[in-house]
């Protein structure tokens, strides 16, 4: 990411910890797991991309903010809302 004329991004995305009913802190774990070579290669951004579950989402927004890098985030949901019913807006 320091070299080239070129912004790089890394991404995480959903999480069977999620699926498999895990704690906060459990998948929130597997969220830092995923970003420990974008920060080792010192990205420009990071993305939480597609994501099906709101209450993940915004779990995966709070880690990658930790980083101190500028954070974009995208949901996979319906006019209805996600998987839980959780509503968009």
């Amino acid at each position: 990411a320091n070299e080239g004329d070129a912004l790089v991004a890394g991404g995480v995305s959903q999480t069977p910890s999620y699926l498999s009913c895990k704690s906060e802190k459990e998948v929130k774990a597997t969220f830092k797991k995923q970003l420990d070579v974008f920060i080792k290669k010192n990205v420009d951004f990071l993305i939480a991309e597609y994501f099906e579950h709101v209450e993940e989402a915004v779990w995966a927004v709070e880690v990658l903010k930790e980083t101190g890098k500028p954070v974009a985030a995208s949901l996979c949901i319906g006019p209805e809302g996600d998987m839980h019913g959780v509503p968009p807006g």
